[in-house]
């Protein structure tokens, strides 16, 4: 099989420009993905650094070092003066802060150095309340050890606690907390790290603290880049200054091309990496192929730790359900579904784990690509590639195509 010459569509991160990403074939832009976002928008650029995207403009991301597509839920980051802790909106104990002192992640010279000026094992902390009602939230703050060795996040209000403690020289958590439901941390250029905490805050009022407890006094590190975001997991930076902002979700899609679409056989692709786990109960679809309603459509989307695919064809469900559980998120999937009448098979990584002996062939002409019909609930993740195939491709096709 040569990938190449017989795909009708394929998408690579490349080119773009504001509404715009480029696929690679057709080469005479028929092909060429739509893209919507109407906010700014914040990625992480091939020198590793952070930057923002202005509105309308695809990101290609690299934090994993190789550049792929960003496609993320709207999201609001409710923390004022991100990035401006000598600010009277943060609240200093027993710590000093002296502003713009180093080079943050985004390569200017607006980190901020936290000083403890208390004794060991007595609390230095930079916190705020912000949250004002329950739920789901994930914090995240971006560090950068100068001689502290740990440093610990707290989500807390009324004894309802939510701790997680990193040490940086071994790069680990220890959590603690009822409401406590994951930890983690992405490693930047130039020793900076983001962490990231997310609980469950069943009391308002909570507090996000940055906090040296067991340290000695003088231990002291970087900050930079506060976020809180209603979620279970982190999406990219969103900067603030005096009132709250939204970035609004990323759309990525293509219609009228029923001519580069199989209508009665034919194959769909995706490599992508799936972000952490969503506990909200939302439907976040991955992409597929529609009429563009939800009348006619193949298509795959995630659920929780669960990916599903369904078949609608004139608005009667042919198959829908769950065809791959998730072990861990933040990990690579190729996922292909070849099609033709009676005969559907979904793969994932090298694997056969659908087969839809029943199905009709929907009418197509659309093209979605990580985000649904009509651009609602992307799955928030990185898009690698995509392609479409006019035939339905072999099971040792499907294989080796999909195998990472």
């Amino acid at each position: 099989m040569s990938t190449y010459a017989d795909a009708s569509l394929i998408y690579y991160p490349s080119g773009y420009k504001a509404g715009k990403a480029y696929s690679l074939k057709p080469t005479d832009g028929s092909g060429d993905l739509t893209f919507t976002r109407a906010s700014t928008a914040t990625r992480v650029n091939s020198a590793g650094l952070i930057e923002s995207v202005a509105t309308g403009v695809p990101r290609i991301d690299f934090t994993s070092g190789c550049g792929k597509l960003l496609l993320e839920p709207q999201r609001s980051n409710s923390a004022l003066y991100s990035s401006e802790f000598d600010n009277a909106y943060w609240v200093k104990s027993n710590a000093t802060i002296t502003a713009n002192s180093t080079t943050s992640p985004d390569g200017t010279t607006n980190a901020d150095t936290f000083l403890k000026t208390s004794a060991l094992n007595t609390v230095s902390q930079v916190s705020k309340g912000i949250i004002t009602s329950t739920g789901t939230y994930t914090f995240s703050v971006f560090l950068k050890d100068i001689n502290s060795e740990n440093v610990l996040l707290r989500l807390d209000a009324n004894g309802n606690t939510c701790n997680t403690t990193f040490t940086f020289a071994s790069k680990t958590f220890v959590s603690s907390g009822a409401n406590f439901l994951s930890a983690s941390y992405q490693e930047l250029t130039n020793g900076w790290f983001r962490l990231m905490l997310t609980g469950n805050v069943t009391a308002t009022n909570f507090v996000q603290a940055v906090t040296l407890y067991s340290n000695a006094i003088n231990s002291s590190l970087y900050l930079y880049g506060f976020q809180v975001e209603a979620g279970s997991y982190p999406t990219s930076y969103i900067p603030t200054t005096t009132t709250a902002v939204t970035r609004v979700a990323d759309s990525a899609n293509k219609s009228g091309i029923s001519s580069l679409i199989g209508q009665t056989q034919g194959t769909i692709f995706f490599e992508l990496v799936i972000g952490a786990s969503d506990s909200s109960s939302v439907s976040r679809n991955i992409g597929g192929i529609s009429d563009g309603t939800g009348s006619n459509r193949i298509e795959i989307y995630r659920f929780n730790n669960t990916i599903q695919y369904d078949n609608i064809t004139l608005g009667a469900n042919q198959f829908s359900g769950i065809v791959f559980t998730l072990a861990n998120f933040n990990t690579p999937l190729k996922i292909a579904i070849s099609y033709s009448l009676n005969n559907v098979k979904t793969f994932i990584n090298g694997v056969l784990v659908n087969t839809d002996v029943t199905a009709l062939i929907p009418a197509c002409s659309n093209l979605q690509v990580g985000v649904g019909r009509g651009g609602s609930a992307p799955y928030g993740g990185l898009v690698q590639s995509s392609m479409l195939f006019p035939t339905a491709k072999s099971d040792a096709e499907l294989i080796a195509l999909t195998t990472i």
